[in-house]
């Protein structure tokens, strides 16, 4: 079955949508030719229960159910508040050291080695932008980004 070029958002997973239900609509998704699935490491802090990172965790097991290197796995950085009950006034940010750690956490809760695209959820007025835009340019360079072992032929 081809690829269908549709995004599945998955800011539910892990909170509202359980594990279990997830999974579903994952293997649905998948089922369908659905290949690009879209997370951020902020989802879903403002669910009751929950703190950022749920959906990247459910995301991460189940990937290792499936052939990780058939699905586009995009996240966003940078709005991870550092203090869940604070929301939005008090993110992670997008300076170098945020970023290093943002994608470490990333990468660990979705169980894998690389990260497809990597967006910034949002501006960071307090780090210049070429502080963001080096660090950035630093991951690219490094082997956490498939088309860096695409281009090394591994």
């Amino acid at each position: 079955m081809n690829s269908i070029p549709v995004g599945l958002g998955t800011a539910s997973f892990g909170t509202s949508i359980s594990q279990e239900n997830s999974y579903r609509v994952l293997d649905k998704y998948a089922s369908l030719g659905g290949r690009i699935i879209d997370t951020a490491n902020n989802y879903a802090y403002w669910h009751p229960q929950a703190k950022g990172g749920e959906s990247e965790t459910v995301i991460g097991a189940w990937l290792e159910r499936v052939d990780r290197a058939a699905f586009t796995i995009m996240t966003k950085i940078g709005s991870q508040p550092l203090v869940v009950k604070e929301g939005v006034n008090n993110l992670e940010g997008l300076s170098p050291q945020a970023v290093q750690s943002a994608v470490s956490k990333s990468l660990d809760r979705l169980k894998t080695d690389y990260i497809d695209i990597l967006l910034a959820h949002h501006d960071d007025r307090s780090t210049p932008l070429k502080d963001t835009w080096e660090a950035f340019s630093e991951l690219v360079a490094s082997d956490n980004f498939k088309w860096k072992r695409r281009a090394s032929g591994s």
